[in-house]
């Protein structure tokens, strides 16, 4: 018979027979310290492992912030370290007067780190993957003067606009919008419109950043 103790690891009493391997290991495997994994095949490995429990703690020694991440009975969530997504979209042709979005948006890899947290939706759309609280950003740059323009994030999902909108006359400078405190239920889809007066090629960058 074993006996738990207030940090949770398990080790035996007095009257269990003697077994040090296995007390070893049962001790080991319910000690409450961090993990370090240097790989996504050991991470896969790891969650393979049958050992797992609430709580579980690993750390990524292979990403340069170290992040933390917890096991929460089906999946590692990450609590520290950067969380950044970036995406860029295709050049589009806004037409003077009528609205646009900013097209099928690709995620910049070499931008990015720790991003389980949004992907593309429908084209000119993000879909947020997980509830917490973020930071968005929409740049739009333009290869001419688009004129007096504005630029939009709005929530699909709940008809809302997330951030007033930017509009002011432009030069060949790049504009947009930004809102640096979201929060944000998990399957919100966010669109990225905007409208210029002059029809002009764009460019587009947008960036997610998840605070927790």
């Amino acid at each position: 018979m074993t006996q738990t103790r207030p940090n949770s690891i398990v080790v035996p009493v007095n009257s269990d027979d003697y077994n040090l391997t296995a007390d070893l290991a049962t001790m080991a495997d319910s000690a409450n310290v961090v993990t370090p994994v240097p790989t996504d095949l050991a991470q896969t490995a790891l969650e393979a492992s049958g050992l797992l429990f609430p709580g579980y703690a690993m750390v990524r020694t292979d990403i340069a912030s170290m992040p933390l991440f917890l096991w929460d009975g089906a999946a590692f969530e990450q609590k520290t370290g950067l969380r950044h997504a970036e995406y860029t979209g295709p050049i589009v042709t806004s037409v003077a007067g009528i609205g646009r979005h900013v097209g099928d948006l690709t995620e910049d890899e070499d931008k990015s780190e720790g991003n389980d947290f949004v992907q593309p939706d429908a084209s000119g759309r993000l879909k947020i993957l997980k509830t917490g609280v973020y930071a968005i950003t929409l740049l739009l740059r333009p290869s001419a003067s688009p004129g007096r323009s504005t630029a939009y994030l709005r929530n699909i999902t709940e008809a809302l606009n997330l951030a007033p909108s930017v509009g002011g006359d432009y030069g060949v400078n790049e504009f947009g919008t930004s809102s640096p405190s979201l929060y944000l239920v998990a399957n919100t889809v966010i669109e990225f419109p905007f409208v210029t007066t002059n029809p002009v090629n764009l460019g587009s960058l947008v960036t997610v950043t998840k605070w927790q």
